[in-house]
């Protein structure tokens, strides 16, 4: 129970960067100009970044540990880690719907890594309770980049 408690802690937390980094994207240009707000949405793709390669992690350290069939692989964690470096590179999506790309391939990394997660539910390799907490925070995480890409396509100044 401590582990479960720390991990719910943990994750919801971890929404904060998420969540403020949307709020900002639509901050009116009279409080954040639009180079602050272009940098917390940089800032927000960064860290979604990094969450997707700690999930990717996470998948990868439990198929070391465990005795999965040599079927469970390795590569669709490391793709889904590449494919979140990417999206993090300011010339790759430039703005509109450039920065949009970004976002997408973002949630579509995090969909992947929740869909993996609740197969291992399923099979018994990770506890029932974990797969409602990876629901909400997946569900927090994307829909506060889609706030965020909507804002990049509604917005004149990003």
């Amino acid at each position: 129970m401590p582990r479960q408690r720390e991990l719910i802690y943990l994750g919801y937390s971890g929404l904060i960067p998420f969540a403020a980094g949307a709020l900002s994207q639509w901050a009116p240009a009279g409080i954040a100009s639009a180079d602050i707000v272009l940098a917390a949405r940089e800032i927000m793709l960064a860290y979604g970044a990094i969450i997707v390669g700690y999930m990717a992690g996470m998948g990868a350290g439990a198929l070391i540990v465990t005795e999965k069939p040599a079927t469970d692989r390795l590569w669709p964690g490391m793709a889904a880690t590449l494919a979140a470096w990417v999206a993090i590179w300011p010339a790759v999506g430039g703005v509109g719907a450039g920065a949009l790309v970004r976002h997408l391939v973002l949630i579509g990394a995090l969909l992947y890594l929740l869909f993996r997660d609740l197969n291992a539910v399923k099979a018994g390799g990770l506890p029932d309770w974990y797969a409602h907490l990876r629901i909400r925070l997946t569900a927090g995480a994307s829909a506060s980049l889609a706030i965020s890409a909507v804002a990049t396509l509604l917005r004149a100044d990003l």
